[in-house]
């Protein structure tokens, strides 16, 4: 029985330097290609898109779920069983995503785990609500309509 190759080409090489070079962010698809752009990368969109798709299910990178109108994001982490162990928070409004290190959190996946025979994804694990830049937005319109 032979071991399936991991598959490589020049494409992906860039590819997921480009994503590792930006692991501190959250890039979406078209953010990674305009940096391989400024950096002299002629890669299709198509193409960009294969080469994540087979990082994701690779490990290496995670995608997390875009919100509405905003695109899918992508980040580095590595071999996944080197990577911190985080939830994530959505704005429902800017749709900015935000990791969750949280002991707390941590205490209610042991709950559910434990509880309710339930074993939560950390890497999928997605809390949606509002970020509090857009509350004080929200808040600032409510006080001018009043006005």
């Amino acid at each position: 029985m032979s071991l399936r190759r991991e598959y490589k080409t020049k494409q992906k090489e860039l590819i997921l330097d480009c994503v590792k070079r930006t692991q501190s962010t959250h890039s979406s698809a078209e953010q990674l290609l305009a940096h391989l752009r400024n950096s002299g990368e002629d890669i299709g969109l198509a193409t960009l898109y294969r080469n994540l798709n087979r990082l994701v299910l690779e490990g290496v990178v995670v995608k997390y779920p875009g919100l509405g109108k905003n695109s899918a994001s992508y980040q580095y982490i590595g071999k996944p069983e080197e990577h911190s162990r985080h939830y994530h928070l959505i704005c429902l409004n800017c749709g900015k995503l935000v990791h969750l290190d949280c002991d707390k959190v941590e205490g209610f996946a042991e709950h559910i785990r434990a509880t309710h025979e339930f074993t939560l994804d950390f890497k999928k694990t997605v809390f949606y609500g509002r970020c509090n830049s857009c509350v004080q937005v929200e808040a600032q319109s409510l006080r001018s309509a009043d006005d």
